[in-house]
């Protein structure tokens, strides 16, 4: 998490912050990353197959500025481009949709960030409008509808 934290894109897209030390991630996750996990919402480490160590984040959180839950997604840059964030948010999409029942979610990235507008748009998200968030900054907030599947059971047995 350290590593993520400061990695550039983080600073440039996600959040400024000082948090160079271990003991300031810890921080940093006590504060902002679980406890959204007490709403039944939080963040699934994305973990490459092959390296069997951390790559990014991937999950929902509920913000208070906006209407939906919302997608969040992040990954250190040496693994971008490889799929893992797309990867990673259809499977959050498809709990949020199949084991949490959701209709709708959001999504939000800073103006200047391409890919994170090019995954929303590859994922089927549609922008919906400009916002303003509590911390005074221009974001692009993007919606996407989910679809309520029937599950028919095809092997009906007696």
């Amino acid at each position: 998490m350290l590593h993520l934290l400061n990695e550039p894109s983080w600073r440039k897209y996600i959040a400024r912050h000082d948090i160079a030390t271990i003991e300031a991630a810890e921080s940093y996750l006590q504060e902002r990353i679980i406890p959204v996990y007490e709403t039944g919402l939080g963040f699934w480490v994305i973990e490459p197959k092959s390296e069997k160590k951390p790559a990014g984040i991937c999950g929902l959180l509920k913000r208070p500025y906006l209407t939906e839950v919302d997608l969040g997604f992040a990954l250190l840059e040496q693994y971008w481009g490889a799929g893992f964030a797309y990867e990673a948010s259809q499977a959050v999409i498809n709990y949020a949709q199949e084991d949490l029942r959701l209709k709708k979610l959001q999504a939000i990235t800073v103006p200047h960030n391409r890919t994170s507008i090019q995954l929303l748009e590859k994922l089927n998200f549609v922008f919906k409008e400009e916002i303003i968030d509590e911390e005074g900054e221009e974001l692009l907030l993007y919606e996407k509808k989910l679809n309520k599947k029937r599950n028919i059971n095809l092997l009906h047995t007696s």
